[in-house]
């Protein structure tokens, strides 16, 4: 098992919050981020928005560091070895990202989680292997947070994944804080897809028309997953497939690449 070396099941949450602070995979490493100091602290000035500066430094460890599938809450060496490898699990990629804050003049914490093929995790139960992700949880005062991933380049920034969208979350605050809390993972944002048709019918019983589509939210994530995964042409195809006697002669795309804006489809049809 990936993380075999915690199994505090007799324990408490505060004492396993303590263990993992000084844990040489996890909260050890979190503050060896100073190879970091230099590039993150030049968008303190170009960036003064504390919300702009995190995306910031979200877009840079994403565009250094690749994810590669594997989830995990700690890491199997040192971030510097993933950094310089640009390739690296859940916990190298997002434990850099905290670091990166940090390094930008950011308050950031790690928060584990369970995927939801891993299972929910049970609260009155303080045990470790229940977890095998990690995000980054940056506060905003006023009692919000701000949850962060840097695994997938098509998420917006402030959603997480949609195997993360499992229940609760176990924030790691720093110790002289105090214990830790467990926080929601109910996604603030929805999956929504708008389609709106402009038809004609001829006498011969023919529909030729427009057609505008938009994706946002996780809707808009998965269809840029498919565009990117089939690219333009096959995407369409698909898309002809799914109505009988359609014909589609193009398809243009807007905001394929500004994963802040909704995705939009706009084509003809006949």
């Amino acid at each position: 098992f990936p993380n075999q070396a915690y199994h505090n099941v007799a324990g408490s949450w505060a004492k396993i919050d303590l263990e993992l602070l000084g844990d040489e995979n996890f909260g050890q490493q979190m503050d060896r981020g100073g190879f970091l100091k230099d590039q993150m602290q030049a968008l303190t000035t170009k960036y003064p928005d504390p919300e702009a500066r995190a995306a910031a430094v979200r877009e840079i460890i994403m565009a250094t560091v690749r994810y590669d599938g594997t989830n995990r809450y700690s890491t199997t060496g040192s971030l510097r070895k993933a950094y310089d490898a640009h390739r690296g699990t859940a916990a190298d990629v997002n434990l850099l990202l905290i670091a990166g804050l940090r390094a930008a003049g950011l308050s950031a914490h790690p928060l584990l989680l369970s995927t939801r093929s891993h299972g929910r995790v049970n609260t009155a139960q303080p045990m470790l292997d229940k977890f095998n992700y990690v995000v980054a949880l940056v506060p905003l005062g006023d009692g919000k947070d701000l949850l962060a991933d840097a695994t997938d380049p098509l998420l917006p920034y402030g959603m997480l994944p949609r195997r993360c969208l499992n229940q609760t979350g176990r924030l790691i605050p720093p110790a002289k804080t105090g214990d830790g809390r467990w926080v929601s993972l109910a996604p603030a944002q929805h999956a929504v897809h708008y389609q709106q048709a402009t038809l004609a019918l001829d006498a011969a019983g023919n529909l030729t028309g427009q057609v505008r589509e938009e994706f946002s939210g996780y809707a808009a994530v998965t269809a840029r997953h498919q565009l990117a995964e089939l690219g333009d042409k096959k995407f369409l195809a698909e898309l002809v497939q799914q109505h009988d006697g359609w014909a589609v002669p193009r398809l243009a795309i807007t905001n394929r690449d500004t994963v802040t804006a909704p995705l939009s489809l706009r084509y003809a049809f006949k």
